[in-house]
């Protein structure tokens, strides 16, 4: 069994080691800063981290606005739809068609939404990471301590 997943085993380890390479850069890149520049550069990674994370929130709320008002669309049209098929000889036809059309479009409207917010939220913790990376070289710059060295010819 664990031969089937072993190249997916494979293909996380290499996405680990780019993003391990891809951190021990970054700490490097913000180690060699002087002081002034790791401070400039401090201040505007947290004032961006802020602002997405306003961002964040305001898109959270927007988008339970949206999937309400697509909810109240959706009822909206089924009520249509149930008074012209009152008129018909066979309604059944004209409802489960109705009901598919609104069904499908909010499902794809929510999955949407989700996806996106998903997305969001990792460009979040990738700028949340760079906050924390400046924050820990600016501790240990004033303690005069390094926590770890990191090696980049891993």
């Amino acid at each position: 069994m664990n031969d089937h997943f072993a190249w997916l085993k494979r293909l996380v380890d290499r996405q680990n080691e780019k993003k391990y390479l891809s951190n021990c850069k970054k700490y490097e890149r913000l180690k060699s800063m002087s002081e002034q520049e790791l401070m400039f550069e401090y201040i505007n990674v947290k004032v961006n981290y802020r602002h997405q994370k306003n961002i964040w929130i305001l898109s959270i709320v927007l988008s339970v606005l949206l999937i309400l008002q697509i909810c109240k669309s959706c009822t909206d049209f089924i009520n249509q739809v149930r008074t012209v098929a009152s008129y018909q000889e066979n309604p059944e036809v004209l409802l489960k068609i109705g009901f598919s059309i609104a069904g499908i479009l909010a499902i794809a409207v929510i999955i949407l939404i989700i996806i996106l917010l998903f997305s969001y939220t990792k460009w979040l913790k990738e700028s949340y990471k760079r906050v924390l990376f400046a924050a820990l070289i600016l501790e240990c710059r004033r303690k005069q301590t390094w926590y770890f060295h990191v090696d980049i010819k891993r």
